[in-house]
């Protein structure tokens, strides 16, 4: 081995590192954020219905279901 061997071998490394590294942040930037405030979708929201269970289990369902939601969030 030549006296800079090991060091060229340890640079190509950390090369391809920053490479992979560089890839995956570009990757991760073109997600939508994880974030979706209640209010800035529009939501339709059904009949409350009660709900009457052996006993005395009793309680009120409804749903909301999203209709429409923006695009990007900024």
């Amino acid at each position: 081995m030549t006296k800079y061997g090991m060091h060229g071998n340890i640079m190509q490394r950390r090369r391809i590192q920053q490479r992979i590294r560089s890839a995956y942040l570009n990757w991760l930037s073109d997600f939508r954020p994880s974030f979706l405030p209640f209010s800035a979708a529009w939501w339709n929201l059904t009949d409350a219905v009660e709900v009457t269970r052996e006993g005395s289990v009793s309680y009120l369902s409804f749903n909301f279901t999203l209709v429409d939601a923006p695009a990007v969030l900024t």
